[in-house]
C-alpha cells in the first residue's frame, strides 16, 4: 500500500491529489540523481530542490495479503493500515523478489532480478559486494539521509554488505536475519556497533519455549526490540525533518516468535479468543504493528510532513505457512 500521509477528507478529488502527488513523487525519485548533479553544478532552483518527496518504507516481515482488514479480514482491527488503503493506492497484485526474508530485501535494496541478486538464502554468508547499488546509495547522492531500522539480513559486521557501507547514513536494529527473531536480544546494532541490552541478559535461559506466548515482563528490565527499533525510527524522521529523508524500515514483526509484552493493548484485545496460541500471536502482532504505522503516520502530521512525505507499507514475502 502507498499513502501520501495527509489527512484530508477520502474525497473523490482528495483520492484525485494523492494519487497525482504519488506519480510526482515517483517521478521526482526517478530523476533524483539528476537533480543531485544540477544541484552541485549550482542550476539547481530552491523550488527543485523543496519538491524532493521524503520516503517511508515499512515492511511487515511474513505478513499475509489476508492480515489486514483492507483485504477482507474481520477478526480484529486494523484500523491505521485501513484507512491507509482507502485514502492512497491499495495494491491488488503483488509479487515479492522471494519467498524468503533475506533475498527477498536483497532484491527490493538492489532492483535486480532473484537471478541476479547475490544474497539468494537465508543461510548467511554471502553479503552485498561494494559492487553492489542500493537504492539509498541512489538517494544518497541526491541529497536524501538515508536510515534503516529494524532486520537487514544482508551483511553482518566487517562484510562490505552491512548498510552503512551500503548508502545508509545511520541504522538501529539486526544485521543477521535470525537473529532479528528473537524480540528480547541481548544487543541490537547501531550503525555498526553492538549496544548491550543488560536487561535481556540470559532471557532465552528462563524463557525457553516462549515463542508464541506474551512475555511475562515483571517490571522495565525487559527490553522489546520492536519498541526500541520504532523509537530510533521516530528520532530519525524528527532529525531530518528539514530536509529530504529516506527511512527504511523493515521491521521483523509479525514474524514469529510471537513474544511482547503480556501488557501490550494487543494482546489484551487477542488473549481469551477461543483462537490457539499462534494465531493469538499473529493477530495480537499485526494488530501492534498497524498501531506503530498509526504512530509514524501521526509523527509526519505533528511535523508538518504529512503533505512532503510518501509512506509504502508492504509484506516482504507474504505469510508464512504456521500462519
Amino acid at each position: 500500500m502507498t499513502q501520501r500521509s495527509g489527512s484530508e477528507k477520502n474525497s473523490g478529488s482528495a483520492r484525485g491529489s494523492r494519487r497525482a502527488f504519488l506519480a510526482r513523487s515517483l517521478a521526482a525519485a526517478a530523476a533524483a540523481p539528476w537533480a543531485a548533479h544540477l544541484a552541485l553544478a549550482g542550476r539547481a532552483s530552491a523550488a527543485q530542490a523543496e519538491a524532493k518527496p521524503n520516503f517511508v518504507f515499512i515492511i511487515a516481515d511474513d505478513m499475509g495479503w489476508a492480515d489486514l482488514g483492507c483485504y477482507g479480514q474481520d477478526a480484529y482491527p486494523t484500523p491505521h493500515l485501513d484507512r491507509m488503503a482507502a485514502e492512497g493506492l491499495r495494491f491488488t497484485d503483488a509479487y515479492s523478489g522471494c519467498t524468503v526474508c533475506a533475498p527477498a530485501r536483497s532484491t527490493l535494496m538492489t532492483g535486480l532480478h532473484m537471478g541476479h541478486t547475490p544474497v539468494r538464502g537465508n543461510s548467511g554468508g554471502i553479503p552485498l559486494p561494494d559492487g553492489a547499488v542500493t537504492v539509498a546509495e541512489v538517494l544518497k547522492r541526491a541529497g536524501y539521509a538515508c536510515g534503516g531500522f529494524g532486520k537487514w539480513g544482508l551483511g553482518d559486521l566487517d562484510t562490505p554488505g552491512v548498510p552503512e557501507k551500503q548508502g545508509f547514513d545511520e541504522f538501529f536494529g539486526y544485521y543477521d536475519q535470525v537473529h532479528a527473531h528473537y524480540y528480547y536480544p541481548d544487543y541490537l546494532i547501531d550503525t555498526g556497533k553492538k549496544v548491550p541490552l543488560p536487561g535481556n541478559k540470559d532471557f532465552y535461559k528462563t524463557h525457553k519455549g516462549s515463542g508464541g506466548m506474551p512475555v511475562e515482563t515483571g517490571g522495565l528490565e525487559h527490553q522489546f526490540s520492536q519498541v526500541l527499533i520504532l523509537d530510533r525510527m521516530k528520532a530519525f524522521i524528527r532529525k531530518h525533518k528539514d530536509r529530504p529523508f529516506f527511512c527504511y524500515a523493515p521491521w521483523t514483526p509479525p514474524h514469529a516468535r510471537y513474544e511482547m509484552p503480556e501488557t501490550d493493548p494487543a494482546w489484551q484485545a487477542v488473549k481469551d479468543k477461543p483462537w490457539n496460541a499462534n494465531v493469538k500471536g499473529h493477530a495480537a502482532f499485526n494488530m501492534m504493528v498497524d498501531r506503530q504505522v498509526g504512530e509514524v503516520l501521526a509523527l509526519l502530521r505533528e511535523l508538518g510532513l504529512d503533505e512532503k512525505t510518501v509512506v509504502f507499507f508492504c509484506s516482504d514475502n507474504g505469510a508464512s505457512m504456521r500462519n
